[in-house]
């Protein structure tokens, strides 16, 4: 019989946590498992997800409980989320992909009665701590849910140790339920052929939702100094947001568009990777962004903020810190650019992201 596994996640956007999941579930064996999603949406048949289609099409199941925009709303989803896990159970694991709101999630699971409780962090920090009183309501936040996460699960992953630290403290080596589980990718997609690329443009790319944790404004303003510089710079800009409007509005006003260019959410990332040469990354924080191992499996070279966990370079990362300025930046940028000592990757480091890895360690929590 088949092992019964629900996946509850915000939603499907094209961001890094569904990417996790979703390369999981493309790669489990479904002779084993019967697989289930719960998205923390909406039922109302307005929230059309990106990557829905793609997991209705692996026969995967899809239900709502409702937004949480509201401690009320909190509440409901508490309610709808173990009904469901009830009525379409019983369910013998559950994988909760919510963060700091796992504890309810989880809280929710043991109701229902199911045996296996894993909890997973995806991320470094809490994106809402930005304002002084933001960050007082977000460490009384954290700290309940920590307890509740403490208390409901069975199993506790991070993609890193820093995405540990920040959702189970810093004392969770010492808890044999915590382990760091490093987000695969499916690496024959991504692996480049040792080839030049005869081109005159230095092509650059970034890949990410355009929101505060990315820092469009600050990779920006490198984009604009580089440029400053030097014309050769072919640069293209992949993902969605709210803060996209203000971003193109400000490269119009600087007459950028020959240059900079928008291509929204995308479905080819492999081949777009492939047309590039280097990868910049200034996040203010990650958890471990799968981006930049593929961007690495496929050779590019990748400029990214010191504050990103070392444990995603696998041999073409360069930090820079977020206290040098844009300037700096883009003089160093502009300096390796020339640079003709090509380097690559750690093939035994990056080896240690193969999805089939990630997966076999799951399938042993799975049972």
């Amino acid at each position: 019989m088949k092992k019964k596994i629900v996946y509850v996640l915000h939603g499907l956007a094209a961001g890094g946590t569904e990417a996790f999941v979703l390369n999981v579930v493309s790669h489990l064996d479904r002779k084993k498992y019967d697989i289930t999603f719960i998205l923390a949406l909406d039922d109302n048949g307005k929230t059309h997800q990106f990557h829905e289609d793609k997991v209705l099409e692996q026969g995967i199941k899809i239900y709502r409980t409702c937004d949480l925009d509201g401690i009320k709303k909190w509440k409901l989803h508490y309610e709808k989320l173990k009904k469901l896990l009830i009525e379409k159970g019983p369910f013998d694991v559950i994988h909760c992909n919510m963060d700091l709101f796992n504890g309810i999630n989880l809280m929710a699971a043991k109701k229902a009665g199911i045996p296996v409780r894993i909890c997973h962090s995806h991320n470094s920090e809490s994106q809402y701590s930005t304002s002084f009183l933001k960050k007082i309501m977000s460490r009384t936040y954290r700290i309940f849910m920590r307890k509740m996460i403490y208390k409901y699960s069975t199993n506790m992953l991070g993609c890193s140790e820093l995405a540990n630290d920040y959702l189970y403290g810093e004392n969770w080596k010492n808890d044999a339920r915590c382990k760091v589980l490093y987000n695969g990718i499916d690496l024959k997609k991504f692996r480049f052929h040792d080839k030049i690329k005869e081109t005159e443009r230095k092509n650059i790319m970034t890949i990410g939702r355009f929101g505060e944790q990315k820092n469009p404004f600050f990779l920006l303003e490198i984009l604009i100094e580089l440029l400053n510089i030097r014309k050769d710079i072919n640069f293209s800009w992949v993902g969605d947001g709210e803060l996209r409007k203000p971003i193109e509005e400000r490269v119009k006003e600087e007459h950028l568009e020959k240059h900079i260019h928008f291509l929204g959410r995308r479905e080819d990332i492999p081949e777009l990777l492939q047309q590039n040469d280097f990868f910049l990354f200034p996040s203010l924080f990650e958890g471990l962004p799968i981006t930049l191992i593929e961007a690495q499996a496929s050779g590019l070279e990748c400029f990214i903020s010191d504050t990103i966990t070392k444990e995603v370079n696998v041999g073409l990362c360069q930090y820079l810190s977020l206290e040098k300025t844009a300037k700096e930046w883009a003089v160093y940028i502009s300096e390796q650019l020339d640079n003709r000592d090509k380097k690559g990757y750690d093939a035994k480091l990056l080896d240690q992201f193969d999805i089939k890895n990630t997966v076999r360690r799951l399938e042993e929590i799975y049972g």
